[in-house]
């Protein structure tokens, strides 16, 4: 799959439709059961969450809501039940954490799995870029790559499976147009900045 997304990437036109490649396809599951008894852990704009799967002591699931021009990177070891995952605009910085997470898995033999999913139509994909060749430098398994489109995102991941699924904000399924995207990239970037200097 990151041959196909790098692939695609050199071609005229990439960025500015949907892609959606996945080794699984990606279920719906309501949002008051990932609420429910505190089971979900919401990953913000600018945050790092990892956790591995506890059983009933701890949260089963890292959610992201309303992304739209940001970028939610999800790293699952299936060997220790361990997931990272970020969300993020701008990924200064991000590089050399990812970096050491790969190398501690990497020295205990264990195999990583990533998920990439955000960004719109037509926005540049420079650090996509980077994003996808750190993957393949590191033979890092790339299970899912949802990338552009014109719709609001609402993910789940499950730190029990490492398994991604589709919020259903309202618990039903959304009706036509509703999941449309209509904040620009300017509002998105303003509060972007208002949020960094917070």
């Amino acid at each position: 799959m990151e041959r196909i997304v790098s692939g695609q990437m050199d071609k005229p036109g990439f960025g500015s439709h949907r892609y959606f490649a996945s080794m699984e396809g990606r279920p719906h599951i309501s949002l008051s059961k990932i609420v429910s008894n505190d089971n979900a852990e919401f990953v913000k704009l600018g945050e790092e969450k990892e956790a591995a799967y506890r059983g009933w002591e701890g949260r089963r699931y890292f959610a992201a809501e309303n992304l739209t021009y940001d970028l939610f990177l999800a790293f699952y070891d299936p060997d220790s039940g361990r997931l990272w995952a970020w969300r993020f605009y701008d990924a200064k910085g991000i590089g050399k954490r990812i970096e050491s997470i790969i190398g501690s898995a990497a020295s205990k033999g264990h195999h990583i799995e990533a998920r990439i999913i955000g960004l719109q139509d037509l926005q540049g994909h420079l650090f996509l870029r980077q994003m996808m060749e750190l993957l393949h430098r590191h033979a890092i398994k790339l299970v899912e790559a949802d990338l552009f489109g014109r719709e609001v995102r609402h993910i789940a991941i499950d730190l029990k499976t490492g398994s991604s699924y589709t919020i259903l904000p309202g618990d039903r399924d959304p009706g036509p147009g509703e999941l449309v995207n209509h904040m620009t990239l300017e509002d998105f970037h303003r509060e972007f900045i208002l949020h960094q200097r917070a």
